[in-house]
């Protein structure tokens, strides 16, 4: 197994970095790096393997931060391994989000929503240059370690690899066997060749639906008829029906803004 180089792209809400922004520096080091590089140094020998597994062509691996405990952090995982199945209508997927959204606590950073709207342009957004073969989520809350949703089961690590993988932090004077900043066996991964993961076959430039669980497309340089229609407001998205648009319209319009006049 050849030594590959890390690039993380880390995600995170705007409070989260402004509060790291307003600690105070650490020997002339600004707080932001200052986390990114303690945090780089927990997760730097799971990363490695994690990313000696794949050839990822260069790209970056996205880690998510947030303040969510572990259970809750789990719960966010199973809900898009569950999504990842297809078993679900429109309705059940939609009674799935509203539930993980209220559940999460007022405090929680950043909200599900966000969460949610970024592990759908990491997964299916054409604009995206690459689907990653994992996404690492963390959590800035104690005792809460890093875990990984696989993109597919093919990219999970072979079980022997781990289930041996050390608990421990490696600390000299460290006692806790439980302790430690990435933990494998809390690492979920969608279904086998999921709607909601884009594959090779969608063209960068693809038009689709802005409704997650539609998969109407048009490929790229498409000249016929189109079905689609842009979001009046914004702009910026598409819709292949009125009844798309009216469901999504729901969580679209948290981030829907007016085009300046």
């Amino acid at each position: 197994m050849a030594l590959a180089d890390v690039r993380v792209q880390w995600y995170a809400d705007k409070e989260t970095w402004g509060w790291l922004d307003s600690r105070e520096k650490q020997h002339d080091i600004e707080p932001r790096k200052t986390f990114q590089l303690m945090t780089l140094a927990g997760l730097m020998f799971p990363l490695l393997i994690l990313r000696n597994m794949h050839d990822c062509g260069g790209a970056d691996i996205p880690i998510v931060v947030t303040n969510l405990k572990s259970e809750d952090l789990d719960r966010a995982l199973d809900y898009w391994v569950e999504l990842s199945k297809g078993g679900l209508s429109i309705a059940e997927q939609r009674e799935k989000f509203y539930e993980m959204d209220n559940s999460w606590c007022l405090n929680v950073k950043p909200c599900f929503l966000q969460v949610d709207l970024l592990v759908r342009a990491l997964l299916s957004d054409p604009a995206t240059e690459y689907v990653p073969r994992f996404i690492v989520f963390m959590s800035t809350a104690p005792n809460v370690k890093a875990r990984a949703l696989f993109t597919d089961p093919s990219y999970c690590l072979p079980k022997i690899l781990s289930e041996s993988y050390p608990t421990g932090c490696g600390g000299r004077n460290c006692e806790d066997k439980d302790c430690g900043f990435f933990d494998f066996s809390a690492c979920r991964s969608l279904a086998p060749k999921s709607k909601i993961v884009r594959q090779d076959k969608f063209p960068k430039g693809v038009a689709r639906c802005n409704l997650w669980i539609c998969t109407i497309e048009e490929p790229a340089g498409f000249t016929g008829h189109s079905k689609f229609k842009t979001c009046q407001r914004c702009a910026e998205v598409l819709y292949c029906s009125k009844e798309h648009q009216k469901i999504d319209w729901k969580l679209h319009r948290r981030v829907c803004e007016a085009r300046p006049a």
